[in-house]
């Protein structure tokens, strides 16, 4: 295991996505979902006031649905990590600075389930267990609104979170110590 960053060291450490192809990839896609989706949107609204009411039943629909999108661009961000704290880099918004004493606490991240027999079947001798966190940071750190969803997620109410986990952050453990070492001291 490597060690964990203490607040002495001052080298930042990059926590990059495991498949940056896949990372950029996945921002485009979602990008073009979430405008596609706004243009539905319009156009609903647009065919409500001429067609009929009826739209405006579909515009919230369609609204709805881009919920899990916008969450998706927040949910897991690339994170560097320094003495005074980490920065966050989402897939499409901009990167935001977090200083340690504005994580205020961890649980396990609610979208992981690991089944050994179909993780085996799916990945052979190269199965590991997956494992995340849901990190909350303090509603003062400035984190954009979007954030909010992911607390949501973690069922801890409107709190601004993000989520870390060993399939979607390299060196994984090194990034999760530290977290947990910085939310100890903070608490």
């Amino acid at each position: 295991m490597q060690p964990v960053m203490t607040e002495t060291q001052t080298e930042a450490h990059d926590y990059h996505a495991l498949r940056p192809r896949l990372r950029w990839l996945t921002a485009r896609l979602l990008a073009l979902s979430l405008g596609v989706a706004a243009l539905a949107i319009l156009a609903q609204i647009a065919l409500a006031f001429t067609v009929g009411p009826l739209f405006f039943g579909t515009a919230l629909f369609t609204a709805i649905l881009m919920i899990p999108l916008v969450q998706a661009t927040v949910l897991h961000p690339e994170i560097t990590t320094s003495a005074e704290g980490l920065t966050l880099r989402p897939m499409l918004w901009q990167p935001r600075f977090i200083p340690w004493s504005a994580l205020t606490g961890t649980t396990a991240h609610p979208l992981i389930f690991n089944d050994p027999g179909t993780g085996r079947l799916l990945h052979g001798k190269n199965y590991v267990p997956r494992e995340g966190l849901v990190v909350f940071v303090d509603e003062r750190a400035g984190l954009q609104a979007v954030y909010r969803l992911v607390g949501s997620l973690a069922a801890r109410g409107n709190r601004p979170a993000f989520a870390i986990s060993n399939t979607t952050h390299t060196d994984y453990n090194l990034l999760c110590g530290a977290i947990q070492a910085h939310v100890g001291e903070s608490n």
